[in-house]
């Protein structure tokens, strides 16, 4: 992140769909830790990992509460969409954990969470938005819309041999 222009990075699919979020009447609050959990485990969609990225991100906050940011979108009341980050160095911060209920797609809730997470760490001098681990061609086919999407707001792409955080 170098100045506000950020978003005119992103590519058009990103652009619009924060357009369409900003006519939704949602709103993107930052919240603690506690409300982050209870907003994460209301959604109703199953997920088999649902629990561990809670635990994982208990984990993370332990080290360092003041290092963990986190978000939650509201739409008509209800909490919708959730997004963590990891502030780490100086400069950097690392999306960790993030979860889209069906009631975010309509309004793209998604969107605003990284435009918040973007505002926020530019307005705090971070250089380096890191997304955790992009698919691959040949890798789980259930996260590629999610890789799909995370790679809308990226300007360049980088690899470690080795992850930074392992989640599981």
């Amino acid at each position: 992140l170098l100045d506000e222009n950020y978003k005119s990075k992103w590519n058009d699919r990103a652009r619009r769909a924060l357009k369409k979020y900003e006519k939704s009447w949602a709103e993107v609050r930052p919240v603690d830790s506690e409300t982050f959990i209870k907003a994460f485990q209301s959604t109703k969609v199953k997920h088999w990992y649902k629990s561990d990225y809670i635990r994982n991100y208990k984990r993370i906050r332990s080290f360092d509460p003041s290092k963990v940011r986190q978000w939650v979108v509201y739409h008509e009341w209800k909490a919708v969409a959730w997004l963590a980050c990891l502030d780490y160095l100086w400069n950097h911060s690392a999306h960790f954990v993030a979860f889209t209920g069906k009631d975010s797609y309509a309004i793209q809730g998604w969107t605003a969470l990284i435009d918040a997470w973007f505002r926020e760490s530019l307005s705090m001098w971070i250089k380096y938005i890191t997304f955790d681990q992009l698919r691959k061609s040949n890798g789980p086919k259930d996260q590629k819309g999610y890789t799909e999407f995370k790679e809308d707001f990226i300007e360049h792409h980088l690899s470690f041999k080795k992850a930074y955080f392992k989640m599981f």
